[in-house]
């Protein structure tokens, strides 16, 4: 096993190497920037200093040149105006020619006034100015009146006399003066190119020393970072072939040096995750297979649920037609009750009347009672009389006798007819009272059939919802058969995933050993498929020196692409 990375950080500590990677480009760029500056600096002094010589040149040298060749022309132009001077035939041509040649001498002495302040050389400067201003007196003194009192003769002599050497020491005085700037000019150009090739030298030094300097520092940050990079890149490829037990060298603590350290601890993490994985997937194996068969179990319980939810839903389908029944019937008896009690109320009122007949018909009776009595007693008088008649009442008591017995009769069938409209009396009021008994009783009982009917609607809602209760828990029990089957198809994918991950993680080499063998074949069934670390088909990416091949590797196209939707179905069950 390496060395731990902080044994190999504490190793790589010191100076240059330690520094963020931006600080070295910093540092570079410093430099860059420093030596650019360096060489702008001195290229810009150069610049400055072939400015001033450019100028001195132009302001001592080019300027009092150009100076000094308008003056030699305004010079000719005198001496040709002087010349038409004498040459003139009339006075206006006289005139005319003096004031030219006014014009040229005072164009001469401006432009002269504007040479004479720069710096020259005193004895050629001296001698343009004497001869120059004796010729101007000449002009003045002697040419001017001989050219205005056309005494042309004398003014030729006077011009071949004392104006021709003048003229000569004008001309002499100002070739010596544009001979001598013309050499100032030529020093000064001599100069610019000196310069020039100094500073070309000094530019060209300090471009290759910056370009040395550079391409040093650059070779340096290069192997600080390219080399630790290069370490990296070994690892990681390592890593892609399976291997583990490989670490970064690191030698800085800068960010690659982090990086190796990162990817060490990451490594590290791998290797123990490896070993984690490994041994939870052959856990989850064995776990897988208990699901399996629990998830058969509980199919075969669900099963059999779903019968007895069938079964009870019957004998609740049965309940309810019975229920269904004596609703109907309470409610046919409710009816009747209502029309029974309804009936008794009006044979109470009924026997209520019969009762005042009866009263009535007894005090009827009692009339005819004493009716009877004062007839018998009539009858009584009639026989009395009738004896005090003799022989001649006979035929009346006969008559009187009878209609005592008829009377004594009559009596008698009252008494008894008003006997039995008494009984007859009591008979009808016990009978209303017995009515008055029963009516109430009648009500409840209609009240009581009301209750049933409606117990009977309730028991019949309740019986309904128990039977859509019971037609839910049928299909809940169906949906358990299914998921418990579905859970088993899981389990079964479940097992051949984590043959697929050790067969996976067998790829990994922790140690310079390969990782433990293929997990226990799981065997689905029938229609099963049979899972082992020799036919991985995640092992169809790697060739045999353990590269992995992008253009051979599998599609998870089957079981390994829905084993999530299997886990979420599992959550769920």
């Amino acid at each position: 096993m390496a060395e731990s990375s902080e044994a190999r950080q504490q190793r790589g500590r010191g100076g240059f190497r330690d520094l963020p990677i931006a600080w070295k480009l910093r540092g570079l760029a410093g430099i860059v920037c420093t030596l650019l500056v360096l060489i702008g600096v001195v290229g810009i002094v150069q610049l400055s200093n072939t400015q001033d010589r450019l100028a001195h040149l132009y302001n001592s040298n080019l300027h009092d040149v150009r100076l000094l060749g308008e003056i030699a022309t305004d010079y000719k132009e005198v001496r040709l105006r002087l010349r038409a001077v004498a040459l003139a035939t009339t006075e206006e041509e006289n005139t005319n020619s003096l004031q030219t040649l006014d014009a040229s001498v005072a164009a001469l002495d401006q432009v002269w006034a504007e040479f004479a302040p720069s710096p020259q050389n005193d004895v050629d400067q001296q001698a343009f100015v004497t001869a120059w201003s004796a010729y101007k007196t000449l002009l003045t003194e002697k040419l001017r009146p001989l050219a205005a009192a056309s005494r042309i003769a004398e003014f030729n002599k006077t011009v071949s006399e004392s104006v021709t050497p003048l003229s000569n020491a004008i001309n002499t005085s100002l070739d010596n003066l544009i001979t001598r700037d013309d050499a100032a000019a030529k020093a000064s150009l001599d100069e610019s190119a000196d310069a020039y090739d100094t500073a070309r030298i000094v530019l060209i030094g300090l471009m290759v020393a910056a370009l040395l300097l550079t391409f040093t520092v650059v070779q340096f940050i290069i192997r600080a970072v390219g080399r630790p990079l290069r370490d990296t890149v070994t690892v990681l490829t390592a890593l892609a072939q399976g291997r583990l037990d490989q670490r970064v060298d690191v030698t800085s603590r800068d960010e690659v040096g982090r990086m190796g350290t990162a990817l060490n601890s990451a490594l590290d993490r791998l290797s123990d995750t490896v070993s984690t994985v490994v041994e939870s997937a052959s856990q989850l194996n064995s776990a897988s297979l208990q699901i399996s068969g629990a998830s058969q179990s509980l199919s075969q319980a669900a099963t059999e649920q779903a019968a007895s939810v069938e079964e009870t839903t019957a004998s609740m389908e049965q309940m309810t037609a019975g229920i269904s029944q004596n609703s109907e019937n309470a409610t046919a008896t409710e009816g009747i009750a209502t029309t029974t009690a309804a009936e008794a109320q009006e044979g109470g009122d009924a026997v209520q009347r019969t009762v005042a007949a009866m009263k009535e018909i007894t005090s009827k009776i009692g009339i005819i009672d004493d009716i009877a009595f004062q007839t018998n007693m009539l009858a009584l008088n009639a026989t009395i009389e009738a004896a005090r008649a003799g022989e001649h009442g006979k035929g009346f008591a006969v008559v009187a006798t009878e209609v005592g017995k008829l009377a004594e009769r009559s009596q008698v069938a009252a008494q008894e007819i008003s006997e039995l409209a008494a009984g007859s009396v009591q008979t009808a009021e016990r009978a209303g009272d017995l009515l008055n008994t029963m009516i109430p009783s009648i009500i409840r009982t209609s009240d009581l059939v009301q209750e049933i009917a409606a117990a009977s609607g309730e028991q019949s809602t309740g019986v309904r919802q128990i039977n859509i209760a019971m037609s839910q828990i049928g299909k809940v029990t169906e949906q358990t058969a299914s998921s418990s089957e579905e859970l088993a198809a899981t389990a079964e994918q479940m097992s051949a995933q984590t043959a697929q991950l050790t067969a996976l993680m067998d790829f990994f080499h922790v140690g310079g050993s390969a990782r433990a063998s293929a997990p226990r074949t799981f065997d689905g069934g029938s229609g099963g498929a049979r899972w082992g670390a020799t036919n991985s088909p995640y092992r169809a990416g790697w060739d045999r020196g353990g590269a992995y091949n992008e253009n051979s590797a599998p599609v998870m196209s089957g079981a390994g692409t829905q084993t999530l939707d299997l886990e979420n179905k599992f959550d769920r069950f």
